[in-house]
């Protein structure tokens, strides 16, 4: 296992987009971490993610990538179907392991990762990195701070359009891990949990089917604890990502994609009166500065990712208790599967009724 102080050596399994497009991005800077090896099964793919990050080490798979001398920790990046087979492999390895969300497509995958993580010395991270978003952070420390007074509800809206692009096979099918429901309303589901501090305990999900099953979604939950959330996701609309919470003393809104977006409007205002205007445009010109420099690194978005990573090393090299835990991973898929089964069924679902297993897409 590594001592203190050593830089981690770090092997991602899967050279997605994933891997490419943020992890290998953050991770070329993080202090105290450095990618040594990927692995792929396309060769041609393996070679055109290696070549611009200069990464020399590559296999064809997971197995070869574990014998890679004084590798630390491997990230799982692979198609979800393929999640455990890759994570149960690490963990046997004795390795530190980071699963990207969602964690796996069953209950059952879910139980045998968590009970071989119980038998290694590796510690597990699941890659919800939207807990690391800096307003995310901030949001979560106003709500224990009672500055929203008796909280009442969650909107979630995450677009991630991807009509017109090059979509692997995978991605065509909910029981393979595509869609919006799997593979976006899952960050959701988890920010809905971490955000209100409950479960859900009921779930409405509608989704509509294109090309690809679940290109978009409209949900609708109660917690455990009475509150009340909900969620539009899509495939076919131009990037956002918005979370709003009501309560009695205000609504707060964070626009996850701008770095003046975190926007408090207390009870009695609306957006175009004067005051809290001029309140917005305040905290644009404060946030303005940092919010440049912010952006030649990627903005909080990839911010979130590099977060992500350095706290995993902290959990690694100090002990650090995990923020997103095996549990947290089981938990968000609990919903992800009562919500398949109520968008195939018309009919809401409890999580104390939600299948072990995906539901796949109903087709028209």
């Amino acid at each position: 296992m590594t001592t203190r102080g050593d830089t981690l050596k770090v092997g991602l399994v899967g050279c997605g987009e994933v891997t490419q497009f943020k992890h290998l991005v953050v991770l070329r800077d993080a202090p105290g971490l450095e990618v040594v090896a990927l692995a792929d099964l396309d060769e041609g793919r393996l070679r055109a993610v290696a070549d611009p990050f200069r990464v020399s080490h590559r296999y064809r798979d997971a197995e070869a990538l574990l014998k890679h001398p004084g590798l630390d920790v491997v990230a799982v990046c692979v198609p979800v179907r393929a999640h455990t087979t890759v994570a149960l492999a690490a963990l046997a390895a004795g390795k530190h392991v980071l699963i990207e969300k969602p964690l796996c497509l069953s209950l059952d995958e879910a139980d045998s990762l968590r009970d071989a993580a119980a038998k290694s010395p590796g510690k597990v991270m699941i890659g919800h990195h939207m807990r690391w978003h800096r307003l995310i952070r901030k949001a979560r420390v106003f709500i224990q701070r009672g500055g929203l007074g008796e909280v009442e509800s969650i909107r979630t809206l995450w677009n991630s359009p991807r009509i017109g692009r090059d979509n692997p096979p995978w991605r065509f099918r909910r029981e393979d891990g595509g869609g919006v429901l799997v593979e976006i309303a899952v960050h959701c589901f988890d920010l809905w949990r971490l955000l209100l501090g409950s479960e859900v305990e009921e779930i409405y999900a509608t989704t509509s089917n294109g090309t690809r099953d679940d290109e978009t979604l409209a949900v609708t939950a109660r917690m455990k604890n009475g509150m009340l959330a909900s969620g539009l996701c899509s495939e076919r609309t131009p990037h956002e990502i918005e979370v709003e919470i009501s309560g009695t003393a205000g609504r707060l809104r964070m626009g996850c994609q701008r770095f003046e977006g975190f926007e408090f409007h207390p009870a009695g205002s609306a957006p175009g009166q004067i005051g809290p205007r001029w309140n917005v445009l305040k905290n644009f010109l404060a946030e303005l500065p940092g919010g440049a420099a912010g952006m030649r690194k990627g903005g909080d978005y990839f911010g979130s990712y590099r977060a992500e990573w350095l706290h995993f090393k902290d959990v690694i090299r100090n002990g650090a208790g995990v923020e997103c835990t095996l549990e947290d991973g089981r938990r968000s898929l609990e919903v992800v599967l009562a919500a398949a089964r109520s968008a195939s069924s018309g009919q809401p679902v409890k999580l104390a009724d939600a299948p072990r297993i995906i539901t796949p897409a109903m087709r028209r």
